[in-house]
């Protein structure tokens, strides 16, 4: 596979296999920068486009923080025990292994970063789904 140094989410297929069962409710992912498409090894780069009501329960990385770049839309982010409202414009970090949610209030698109995994799998993040 090419390595790649610049893409347009939109040209990337979704992850078909971001589903319920892993936590993920009326979301698109794409990945866009991973250790699989480009010369990075320490962190992968992902978009993500959610309707309202579209969420993400309960979770947590034990091997990546995580960044959040709103682009567009309202949504409600849970890390630890604090609520947030974050709206477009809006940068969130979440530390390795703080629990975190996040839940659209209207459609939200955004670009995240985890940091300290470069795989295309949440396994790569240590994903742990904290609810069922």
């Amino acid at each position: 596979m090419p390595m790649n140094y610049v893409v347009n989410p939109q040209q990337v297929k979704p992850d078909i296999t971001m589903n319920k069962e892993k936590g993920f409710t009326e979301m698109e992912l794409r990945w866009i920068f991973t250790d699989q498409n480009a010369p990075v090894k320490m962190c992968s780069v992902g978009h993500t486009v959610k309707v309202p009501g579209g969420h993400h329960r309960l979770h947590h990385h034990t091997n990546a923080e995580e960044i959040i770049i709103m682009l567009k839309g309202r949504a409600i982010e849970r890390i630890g025990e604090k609520e947030f409202e974050i709206n477009a414009g809006d940068c969130v970090v979440i530390p390795r292994g703080v629990v975190h949610s996040h839940k659209c209030i209207e459609p939200v698109e955004t670009i995240f970063v985890y940091a300290g995994a470069g795989a295309t799998s949440l396994e790569a993040t240590g994903y742990v789904l904290d609810e069922t």
